[in-house]
């Protein structure tokens, strides 16, 4: 009968016993993996033992040598969480779970609050026992990563759980297939975040749990973690010109683009839903940001492209005019038929994707709906084919687009006349189609599909 902390009920032989008549007498050679499942029992009652004032020593330094040892093998530990049960000493003597443990000096400790409910190891255990085996039952020494292939539900006292998984069913129409996902981030200290992403991605499991598509752990990253005191999707990455004016480009250098991009730093513009959308508008009608014209259109057409019920977005007070300036919405149009652009004052022009769809996301009026110039000269020029102007041709090819089909009437001058004044124009489109242009190449270029 073997005493020191382990069961009355569990027999071993002494190895110096060992002899094959005991075998053929009925005993029977056990192999480390069966030896912690008869240990289960005792593992999993081993702290309440412990504060009983029973000595359960020996079923630690047992059971740790024997997780060591099947730590290697398929589903060795995976199989046996319940290990994470196994009563060891804290740094003040006092027993807690290991899994509820990080190894003294460890990187991990330093990077959580100093009051995460996690104790430190005694130092004398972590000095004279295998590192193997620690980390076996679940004493950290970097971040722990659960990973179950069919979850049943968000039941795995994971911070925001529940949140995460209604997201990922709304989103993908089903239950998650899969749980991939790093622990105690609720833990890190805010000060700590990219050192914390750091440590996480160093881990294998860590890594793909970051990458994985829509995992638990980017989504919580993207929404709780905090850098420079804000979520990840508050910056961009330095590089992304795209993004930039309406982003911050993110204030950490000693962390990978990619590493960042994972946690939820933009990489691009994404718009999700009326909260991205609304958040967008915000950055756009912000008069402090700098924000250049293509950034501007590139965001408005991602707005258009969003598929965002218009019900569902408040309309800005104030938009941003093709120029990058800031106006008051009253004053301002889209842009619909580029031609107008010659007659109109661009600091009351909105553009980007499709106009109908922006129009009514804004709450703005069309351009055509407020301006109907009158073309002067209608009946001038003459009439040629676009593929007989050599520099439309030209210019064309070298876009690598198309030689517009059909015929235009050529001006030498074409003038327009708008409230009282006359503009001269490079082309215009009349209310019968027909295209008049002094400036054939630039007609050519802005007719082009999204051309403008």
């Amino acid at each position: 009968e073997v005493t020191g902390g382990l069961p009355a009920e569990l027999r071993l032989v002494h190895p110096d016993a060992a002899h094959p008549l005991l075998e053929r007498l009925g005993a029977r050679p056990v192999q480390p993996g069966e030896l912690l499942d008869a240990l289960r029992p005792a593992i999993e009652r081993s702290v309440d033992d412990a504060e009983d004032g029973l000595d359960v020593t020996g079923l630690a330094r047992v059971a740790l040598a024997m997780a060591g040892r099947v730590a290697g093998s398929p589903d060795g530990i995976t199989s046996r969480p319940w290990l994470g049960a196994l009563a060891l000493p804290d740094d003040t003597g006092s027993p807690r779970r290991a899994d509820e443990l990080v190894l003294p000096g460890g990187a991990l400790r330093e990077l959580l609050v100093a009051d995460a409910p996690l104790g430190v190891l005694d130092p004398v255990w972590a000095t004279e026992l295998p590192a193997g085996g620690l980390r076996a039952v679940g004493v950290l020494d970097s971040f722990a990563v659960l990973d179950e292939p069919d979850p049943d539900g968000p039941d795995h006292d994971l911070d925001a759980e529940e949140q995460w998984w209604a997201w990922a069913q709304n989103t993908g129409g089903e239950p998650p297939a899969r749980l991939l996902a790093v622990r105690d981030l609720d833990l890190v200290d805010d000060r700590c975040w990219p050192a914390a992403l750091r440590r996480i991605a160093a881990d294998p499991a860590g890594l793909a749990a970051l990458r994985q598509p829509g995992g638990y752990t980017g989504w919580w990253l993207a929404r709780h973690a905090r850098i420079g005191g804000h979520p990840p999707p508050h910056w961009r990455l330095a590089g992304v010109a795209a993004l930039e004016g309406l982003y911050d480009a993110v204030p950490v250098r000693d962390t990978g683009a990619a590493l960042l991009e994972a946690a939820g730093v933009r990489s691009g513009l994404t718009i999700s839903g009326p909260a991205d959308a609304a958040e967008l508008l915000g950055r756009l009608a912000d008069p402090a940001r700098v924000v250049t014209p293509a950034v501007v259109h590139g965001a408005h057409a991602a707005l258009a492209g969003a598929g965002l019920d218009p019900a569902e977005v408040e309309p800005p007070d104030r938009v941003r005019a093709v120029t990058g300036e800031v106006i008051d919405a009253q004053r301002a149009v889209v842009l619909d038929l580029p031609w107008l652009a010659a007659v109109l004052p661009a600091t009351e022009l909105v553009s980007g994707g499709h106009p109908r769809v922006l129009a009514e996301l804004l709450d703005l009026p069309l351009a055509s709906e407020r301006a109907a110039p009158e073309l002067l000269d209608a009946a001038g020029g003459r009439t040629v084919r676009w593929v007989d102007l050599v520099e439309v041709v030209r210019v064309s090819a070298a876009a690598g687009l198309a030689v517009p089909e059909g015929t235009l009437r050529l001006h030498h001058e074409l003038r327009v006349r708008h409230r009282g004044a006359e503009h001269a124009v490079p082309y215009w489109v009349d209310p019968a189609g027909t295209v008049h242009a002094a400036d054939p190449v630039r007609a050519a270029l802005l007719l082009q599909p999204n051309g403008w």
